[in-house]
């Protein structure tokens, strides 16, 4: 995204870009932050009107005025003074220096997991550009070749989220609230499961600060599109609901075998989601073994889904767990005679 250039005519020189990984182009290359911050404070000219170029959906409160200008304007100098000092230390780090051979440099790791970047252009005029993927770096590209305008637009809108949590420019949680909501709609993952359990009234170690009005039908829809996607916590979140009924939407009712067949997904997975394996093998036994809701008893899988969960604990060292859990599959078994 080239978002300032000098030249006469047509030679063109010193653009100043941010590109979709926050890598190459100089000290100034603020990745998707620089582009959030750019649309923040960009405001569309007859240029922008007369290419036709599409408008950067902002809240109401984020018109432009001279206060988040200059808001805009000390961000983007302190971001990028900090950028400055984290390359001159990666280059600085990343060094084989025998003494004697020339300076060899590693090539830097992408910093930003969510590819993001919506590029649009400008010049001297105030006036955006149209969306390009030219800015991305070839090696991301060739990690996620299936990368989308709509995907690198939406991470922009969780950009402006984070940037309003880290006070970079003054908190407004209604702005925030609108980013996030955009964000999650386009499908950008973290911002579905923080929206989601937001929505649920569940807490989030990610932009706290963020309060939005619980609403479970929406609430649920989110996590469920983001267990969709992969995220193993969110998946992990609508098994409970399903197995207590807590969360679920109006209409909904509680549904073991389904919340069984979560919990199994997870636990053949290994994903980590900060609750132990053997906790969910506790949970799936526990309804293997009462049976209801949707899903026949089975005590013989019970007693063998806790006899796994024992071995689980044991190899975690969590001894008082694993004899709890040996004994849960002693009755299971009596339940099979």
């Amino acid at each position: 995204m080239v978002i300032d250039i000098q030249g006469v005519n047509d030679l063109w020189t010193d653009p100043q870009i941010h590109s979709a990984n926050g890598l190459d182009y100089g000290d100034g290359n603020l990745g998707v932050r620089g582009m959030a911050l750019f649309f923040l404070s960009h405001t569309c000219s007859t240029l922008c009107d007369f290419f036709n170029l599409t408008k950067f959906e902002k809240h109401e409160s984020e018109e432009i005025g001279s206060q988040l200008h200059k808001a805009v304007e000390s961000t983007l100098a302190s971001l990028t003074k900090v950028e400055s000092q984290r390359r001159r230390f990666d280059r600085t780090s990343l060094r084989h220096d025998s003494g004697m051979e020339s300076l060899q440099e590693e090539p830097i790791n992408p910093r930003i997991r969510h590819l993001s970047a919506c590029s649009q252009m400008s010049d001297d005029s105030g006036a955006c550009g149209s969306l390009s993927l030219k800015t991305i770096d070839e090696e991301v590209v060739s990690l996620s070749p299936k990368v989308t305008k709509e995907e690198i637009l939406v991470a922009i809108h969780y950009a402006v989220c984070q940037l309003y949590c880290q006070e970079r420019i003054a908190f407004s949680n209604d702005a925030s609230v609108f980013h996030l909501k955009i964000a999650a709609e386009g499908g950008h993952l973290e911002a579905l499961t923080i929206y989601g359990r937001k929505l649920l009234g569940i807490q989030t170690d990610v932009l706290e600060e963020i309060l939005v009005e619980q609403n479970s039908n929406d609430g649920f829809k989110y996590l469920e599109k983001a267990s969709t996607l992969g995220d193993s916590y969110s998946t992990f979140l609508i098994a409970s609901a399903y197995q207590s009924g807590d969360g679920l939407p109006d209409g909904v009712e509680k549904n073991w075998e389904k919340s069984c067949a979560l919990l199994t997904e997870l636990i053949d997975s290994r994903t980590e989601i900060g609750v132990p394996v053997y906790k969910l093998m506790e949970e799936k036994g526990k309804m293997l073994q009462e049976g209801g809701n949707g899903l026949e008893q089975n005590a013989t899988d019970a007693a063998e889904t806790f006899e796994w969960a024992a071995e689980e604990a044991t190899c975690a060292m969590k001894g008082k767990q694993a004899a709890k859990y040996f004994e849960m599959a002693e009755i299971a078994w009596r339940l099979v005679e």
